[in-house]
């Protein structure tokens, strides 16, 4: 199916999985948005890219896993280009990320702030690039930027009038490949072959905090997931958690205050001197840190778990209903952990609308042993 068959209804919203706040937001870019971008004039044509380019913003709404995909991006253009002042246009859940890349960034601005999108507005760009794959509201905010020239994805017919240069989306394909194609006009060395793999460098200072919280290899048990058909059951999470016990290592519990309340349940399941929870207590750079000293990452399809990749741990990736050729992990010190159903994915653009009516067999026939069987091929590498 190509992008533009693709149909995403309010019914899909609503009925898709997913935090109730991001369905309001994506259901008044359904309602609003489209009716906006429909009525906007299409950019003038042949506008050229400036052939000095000082000063480009780079939209990045969305979760966590999207923004570090952004990562080796904005790092090969400061390698390119050590004199490019590079703003960010994002949102509140995935900022932390961009504040990990700081000493890079000239300005970091959250659009859900209303006084920082409008500062964004009267600043001046050479370049406007918007990442976002699906949604209006980031192409519009594109269009009224003032900038020489814009660059977005042309998913859908009426977004490609927000842009001077509208990129082919391929929906199946890996998202860091959509990526540099988006910045290919911007980026001197072709092809790019830049990975996520070890792509980011911690600050000294929150490494050491980390080196005396974490005991010589332990693994890190990611709880959370923002979806949360996504993440590992109790039984799935005990069984591993017994296993690592009985191989004397040491478990780090991860996680958000979503999952605090089974972060809980575990601190009482198990011996405080084999288990470390660290569930709703750390910053995402902390919990960076935290992963980076582990010998090993066990979590779902999720932003840690792109962020475990990111810092150089190796991972087991546990996939149910997210599209796997988009966001697996791509370096062979990772493993990946699926049940491979013919359902699955069934994520598009962002909306994750299941179609096994509340089955989820995708995720709850993983067994326990499964995963295990990954730690001991992980232990004999």
């Amino acid at each position: 199916m190509s992008n533009a068959q693709i149909k995403i209804t309010l019914k899909d919203i609503f009925y898709s999985e997913g935090p109730l706040k991001i369905k309001i937001l994506k259901a008044v870019d359904l309602l609003i948005g489209a009716g906006w971008a429909w009525i906007l004039e299409p950019k003038e044509k042949n506008r050229r890219l400036p052939t000095k380019i000082k000063k480009i913003l780079i939209i990045r709404p969305g979760g966590i896993g999207d923004a570090i995909f952004l990562i080796p991006i904005i790092k090969k253009l400061k390698a390119e280009r050590p004199a490019l002042e590079i703003d960010i246009l994002c949102e509140r859940r995935n900022c932390e990320v961009f504040l990990l890349l700081q000493s890079q960034l000239r300005q970091i601005y959250c659009y859900d702030e209303f006084n920082e999108l409008f500062e964004v507005f009267r600043n001046a760009y050479d370049v406007v690039v918007d990442s976002e794959q699906w949604h209006h509201f980031s192409g519009i905010c594109s269009y009224y930027a003032t900038a020489s020239y814009t660059i977005g994805f042309a998913t859908r017919p009426v977004r490609a009038k927000f842009y001077d240069a509208a990129i082919d989306y391929q929906r199946d394909g890996y998202e860091l490949d959509n990526f540099s194609e988006l910045f290919s006009s911007l980026l001197f060395e072709r092809p790019f072959t830049e990975q996520i793999d070890g792509c980011l460098t911690l600050d000294a200072d929150v490494s050491r905090w980390a080196e005396v919280r974490v005991p010589r290899e332990s693994i890190a048990i990611f709880l959370g997931a923002s979806i949360a058909i996504r993440r590992l059951n109790f039984q799935q999470i005990e069984k591993i958690i017994f296993y690592v016990i009985e191989q004397n290592r040491h478990v780090i519990l991860l996680g958000g205050s979503d999952v605090l309340n089974v972060g809980l349940d575990l601190e009482k399941k198990f011996p405080t001197n084999k288990l470390s929870s660290f569930v709703g207590k750390t910053t995402l750079k902390e919990s960076a840190a935290l992963i980076q000293k582990t010998s090993l990452f066990i979590g779902p399809d999720s932003g840690l778990l792109h962020l475990a990749c990111s810092i150089g741990t190796p991972v087991i990736a546990i996939f149910g209903p997210g599209n796997i050729k988009k966001w697996q992990p791509k370096s062979n010190r990772h493993f990946l952990v699926t049940e491979d159903l013919e359902c699955a994915p069934c994520t598009r653009f962002g909306y994750t609308i299941p179609t096994c009516h509340g089955r989820f067999d995708c995720m709850k026939n993983i067994s326990g042993e499964k995963i295990i069987k990954h730690i001991n091929i992980k232990e004999s590498v």
